[in-house]
């Protein structure tokens, strides 16, 4: 008496083939990458667990009715993910010290080559009419050996990951300082932040950062001044600390390399030395424009030798226009600033109630740092 197709169905759910056992051992291997890869952040799993939809619809399909359509489904859905992002992969594979990080690329690339293979394989032998091995018996066939294959080599890599984290942590780079800093600031790197991502140092005054990565992948501390790029890698688990000497007050961006996407940036501000700042400034800020307003003059300053400079953040070098400008030449819009005396274009010194006027419809951005001179005495120094 021959099966019915309802009995047929219930034959091919009830036995699981090699195939579809591989495809499920895939699948959630590549959880474990997801996992492992974002340092187990619930953050980074949260941003990258929507790409395991499709390989979980493919695979509920697959356990549901053993379609030949759905194996090659379920082995594509699986295995995507790390082959378009194939390009960031190969760069965090050529860095094993950060264990994290490359176990869980590692992991991924286990779950691509068991897949695809597995995939394409249950396709073709469904299409065919082939008999698939069950479970146990794919083992002792090519395909299982590879499958094997595959797993002791991520084994063996994630070990030598292990092993690269162990030396660099307890290598020392360097001999230690030939000086003591002035001042401390301590910034943490977790759950791909930093915290605080704003802190101020002196200007001309030598100061330690200290990082500490409590993240379980590789961070750096990044940032750019006059035109030179500062890197420091801060390696999961451990602590860095640098020595930093700005001699310009302003505003200096620093970011993570890797994870400078996700917003993992901040800012240093460097604040002029105590007593700099001779005359007073209010921010009467509006929509369209940054307005610093004179609320203080102590002593006279000519608007002939009075002069406005801006710099950009990013490198610390003078906006061109208006560049290093006098005030009296800014009475006449130059780059989108303006100075505006209180009495008149007749006005020949800084008085209180004047005002400089730069417009936000350009690309200046806020943070620019901004200097008012007196030859060159430093009369105020802050930011836009």
């Amino acid at each position: 008496m021959e099966a019915t197709q309802p009995e047929l169905a219930r034959t091919a759910r009830g036995s699981w083939t090699f195939n579809r056992l591989l495809l499920t051992m895939a699948f959630f291997d590549l959880v474990l990458a997801l996992l492992v890869s974002g340092g187990f952040s619930p953050a980074a799993f949260l941003l990258y667990g929507a790409f395991l939809i499709p390989g979980l619809v493919f695979l509920a399909l697959l356990t549901w009715r053993p379609n030949p359509w759905f194996y090659l489904a379920t082995g594509i859905a699986v295995g995507y993910l790390f082959i378009v992002f194939l390009p960031f992969i190969i760069g965090g594979l050529a860095n094993p010290t950060s264990p994290y990080e490359f176990s869980g690329y590692v992991l991924g690339l286990v779950a691509v080559f068991w897949a695809l293979p597995a995939g394409v394989l249950g396709f073709l032998q469904g299409r065919r009419g082939t008999a698939q091995l069950d479970a146990r018996s794919g083992w002792r066939t090519r395909q299982g050996l590879y499958a094997l294959g595959v797993a002791f080599v991520a084994i063996g890599a994630i070990l030598t990951s292990a092993i690269a984290y162990n030396h660099a942590a307890g290598t020392q780079t360097g001999g230690g300082f030939d000086f003591q800093p002035s001042a401390t600031v301590n910034v943490t790197a977790q759950n791909f932040v930093f915290n605080p991502a704003t802190f101020t140092v002196r200007v001309q005054t030598i100061t330690a950062i200290v990082v500490t990565n409590r993240d379980g992948v590789l961070h750096t501390f990044t940032y750019e001044l006059n035109g030179q790029t500062y890197s420091h890698d801060l390696l999961p688990g451990t602590t860095a600390k640098f020595l930093v000497f700005f001699d310009v007050a302003g505003s200096i961006l620093f970011w993570c390399i890797p994870h400078r996407s996700m917003g993992m940036t901040g800012t240093i501000t460097v604040s002029p030395p105590s007593g700099s700042q001779t005359i007073g400034v209010n921010r009467q800020d509006t929509s369209s424009n940054w307005v610093l307003q004179i609320s203080n003059v102590p002593a006279p300053h000519a608007l002939t030798q009075t002069t406005f400079l801006m710099r950009w953040s990013a490198n610390s070098t003078i906006v061109t226009p208006p560049g290093q400008a006098s005030l009296e030449t800014l009475k006449t819009a130059s780059g989108g600033v303006q100075f505006i005396p209180v009495s008149g274009q007749s006005q020949t010194g800084l008085r209180v109630n004047d005002v400089i006027v730069v417009s936000k419809s350009l690309s200046y951005t806020a943070g620019m740092p901004i200097t008012i001179i007196d030859g060159s005495s430093i009369l105020w120094q802050g930011n836009l």
